[in-house]
């Protein structure tokens, strides 16, 4: 799920990364992750969006994310600061937020190794 500001930054990079042949084959496969992953854009502008994407909308928004949770198995990753914090808000950032809760998005993995 993630806020408008970060889901108008993504859905341009997403199709891109996936397609761009100059990338490795692993940061294509993470865009073509994030172009087929279902997502939830948290608007009170947007109505509509592409990749997977519903909007919940509307002044009632943060509420209307409830019905989200209980109909979804699993974890809900949040991307956006804005998003997490009004999450917070009202209540409800346990059951929606995992550690990376301000997150840009659905971004590449870096190319780095750890050590243990």
């Amino acid at each position: 799920m993630e806020g408008r500001v970060v889901y108008e930054i993504m859905e341009r990079a997403w199709p891109e990364i996936a397609n761009d042949e100059s990338m490795p084959g692993y940061i294509q496969e993470y865009g073509r992750i994030c172009v087929d992953t279902p997502k939830v854009l948290v608007s009170r502008t947007r109505t509509d969006a592409g990749f997977n994407t519903s909007v919940v909308g509307g002044v009632d928004a943060i509420d209307k994310l409830a019905g989200v949770r209980a109909a979804t198995d699993g974890d809900i990753g949040v991307g956006g600061a804005t998003l997490a914090t009004q999450l917070l808000a009202a209540g409800h950032g346990p059951h929606y937020l995992q550690p990376d809760l301000a997150s840009t998005g659905c971004m590449p993995p870096t190319a780095t190794t750890s050590s243990g």
